[in-house]
């Protein structure tokens, strides 16, 4: 503390904290010219501590009029001291006390938990609590949903047309519907009447409501042959060229002409190894043949049956196995120089392939052993950066497995203090948000409309794309074989389709298209000419008429015990009615053994199997057979032994009535 004393004016007098006394004079009056005044020493102290009673310094020998008295301190400063202790919040009077020593308890806080609801919640400390410490606030249920929301699904989704509609309400995970699936109709081809020898085809497709994926779809063809176009007879009676016998099925030929001169002819053949056949004309001069006499000789001397078996032990040329059957070889030989080898593998990533021969000196290798050594062993170890306590390392056979669980705790925490002595309070506001949805949120995917997870105010819809329903059409192949398919075809755009039948244009096949070609007629008769478009008619000597005669010999000899071998084979080069004849030969003529033929037309057996023989020799004769151009026919033979003896290749031949 400092104390100033101005006298008159003139003289400043500061009396500083330590005691020390600075004194300025103030020269003529001017304020600005203050000087300081360095007094001798003063004798009696140079040091005035200023106390509770009023002191005088004396001035004498010094520039002042009078002594200088030092007033005492005022009561209201004090001096304090001691120290107070305070272990209370409040307010206390320290004016004593140098000093105060405070040791107030740590507040009392407490801890609570939270469980979210609804409505909002005020949390605060008990009685006797100053505040919280921490609130634990437990999480939501991933799967609750408000009071007043609607839990959605994907059930509650619906789909009316190509249109899907989302309710309103909470979907906690994405949801979807999909429109009815429609079908797309495969286009059939519908042949009309033939009328005017032609039919129409018209083309159709049904189609069900619902989506569709597009594409272009065929249906199978309708066929068109000539022969469902052409129909009737045409008569021809006169010889000519480029008849038209495009819409007729059949023509018959009836040109008049004299009776023929018909010729009889005898044929004599004797069996041979080599297939014997010969067509039997008329010569000239006649119309045709009459009757043909053939007889077919026995199989000459010189063929034998081979019987037996002949034994050779010894090597040679030139042997003479004719009379035998069989030869049974058995010529000794010597024992080879056989080598014993082993062989020793391990596995590697690679395929090891080797090739194990004999050493020079041997002729081959009586056993060679193989040892595959065991897989080598292994480890996988797990690396440092991945292994610890809480994670697991498992190894397989080829893979390596890390399991690592962490343990995750959803939390809010608080803490809170009142300095004061009365209990404060603490709260925590808690709030949660959902994903807002509307319809432009939904997505639609071929027939599928997806709702992805959150919250509908109100419903939403989404139409899936609409596709179009095309109009089939027909398509005319390639005339082949005289006939042609006709293809439907129809080309949808996917999406959603209402339903319905269409159908297309019709295309129209006439006869014309399908028949092609001319044939020359030199006889009548009744011709077929389903798929001709012109006839030449030139029936030679007014019209007469010849017989077909055709002669085989089979090649082969029969050995089987059922009748599945073919001895003789012929097709037929003329329709009509035929007298069949065939001979065969057999090698024994045991009565222990059942020999026999039997004719089959078409595949088919005609008539019975003929067991009769006369010695080695059997001859067979059918009358009337009706047999068709092109057809097979065929003789079979059988015998009971199954071996060694045989029914040798027949003489097949066809006399046409």
């Amino acid at each position: 503390m400092t104390e100033e004393l101005v006298i008159d004016g003139a003289v400043s007098l500061e009396i500083q904290e330590d005691g020390e006394v600075d004194l300025d004079v103030m020269v003529d009056g001017d304020p600005g010219t203050f000087m300081p005044v360095y007094p001798p020493a003063y004798a009696g102290a140079t040091t005035v501590i200023p106390t509770e009673q009023t002191q005088t310094l004396a001035t004498e020998g010094l520039m002042l009029s009078e002594d200088v008295t030092i007033e005492a301190i005022p009561s209201q400063y004090i001096v304090p001291a001691g120290t107070k202790q305070i272990t209370a919040n409040d307010e206390y009077d320290v004016t004593e006390y140098a000093a105060v020593d405070v040791q107030i308890p740590d507040p009392a806080l407490q801890t609570k938990s939270v469980t979210p609801t609804e409505s909002a919640q005020e949390i605060t400390p008990d009685n006797d609590y100053y505040g919280l410490a921490e609130v634990d606030v437990a999480a939501i249920s991933s799967t609750y949903v408000g009071s007043g929301i609607s839990r959605r699904s994907g059930s509650d989704l619906s789909a009316s047309g190509r249109t899907v509609t989302v309710p309103e309400g909470y979907y906690d995970q994405s949801a979807t519907k999909s429109v009815t699936q429609g079908s797309a109709g495969t286009p059939t081809a519908s042949k009309g009447t033939v009328s005017g020898n032609k039919v129409t085809i018209t083309p159709s497709v049904t189609n069900s409501t619902g989506y569709i994926t597009g594409g272009t779809k065929n249906g199978t063809g309708v066929e068109v042959k000539a022969s469902e176009l052409v129909s009737g007879t045409k008569s021809i009676s006169a010889n000519g060229t480029g008849i038209d016998v495009t819409n007729y099925a059949a023509v018959d030929v009836a040109v008049p002409a004299p009776a023929p001169s018909l010729q009889d002819k005898t044929k004599t053949y004797t069996p041979t190894t080599s297939n014997q056949s010969e067509t039997i004309s008329a010569d000239s001069g006649y119309d045709g043949l009459g009757e043909v006499s053939i007889t077919v000789n026995k199989i000459p001397s010189q063929y034998i049956v081979p019987s037996g078996t002949k034994s050779i032990t010894a090597n040679g040329t030139g042997i003479d196995v004719k009379a035998y059957e069989y030869a049974d070889v058995a010529v000794p030989s010597g024992s080879p120089n056989l080598q014993t080898k082993s062989k020793t593998y391990t596995p590697t990533t690679s395929q090891q392939t080797e090739d194990v021969t004999p050493d020079t000196g041997y002729d081959g290798l009586s056993k060679v052993t193989v040892k595959v050594n065991a897989m080598p062993s292994g480890s996988v170890t797990a690396p440092a950066s991945i292994s610890g306590s809480s994670a697991t390392v498992s190894t397989g056979t080829n893979t390596l497995t890390l399991t690592k669980t962490v343990s995750v705790t959803p939390s809010v925490t608080t803490a809170g203090y009142v300095s004061s002595g009365t209990a404060g309070n603490s709260s925590v506001s808690l709030s949660a948000s959902v994903n807002t949805r509307s319809s432009s949120d939904l997505s639609a995917s071929g027939a599928t409309v997806t709702a992805p997870a959150g919250y509908y105010g109100s419903a939403a819809s989404k139409a899936v794309a609409s596709g179009t329903e095309g109009t089939p059409t027909a398509t005319k192949g390639t005339v082949s074989n005289h006939s042609v398919s006709v293809t439907p075809k129809v080309t949808n755009s996917a999406g959603y389709i209402s339903g319905s039948t269409k159908t297309g244009t019709a295309v129209t096949v006439s006869a014309s298209e399908l028949v092609s070609g001319s044939e020359t007629k030199t006889e009548n008769g009744t011709y077929d000419v389903t798929n001709l478009a012109e006839l030449v008619v030139n029936v030679s000597g007014g019209g007469g008429t010849s017989k077909n005669t055709q002669v085989v010999q089979g090649t082969t000899r029969t050995t089987s015990s059922s009748m599945t071998a073919i001895g003789a084979e012929m097709t037929v080069s003329k329709a009509g009615t035929y007298d069949v004849y065939w001979s065969a030969f057999r090698s024994n003529t045991s009565s222990s053994y059942t020999y026999a033929t039997q004719l089959y037309v078409g595949g088919s057996a005609y008539g019975s199997e003929n067991t009769t023989w006369s010695n080695h020799v059997q001859n067979n004769h059918l009358s009337n057979v009706s047999l068709a151009a092109n057809q097979k026919i065929r003789v079979y033979g059988r015998e009971s032994r199954g071996s060694s003896y045989y029914i040798y290749a027949p003489t097949l031949v066809i006399v046409e009535n």
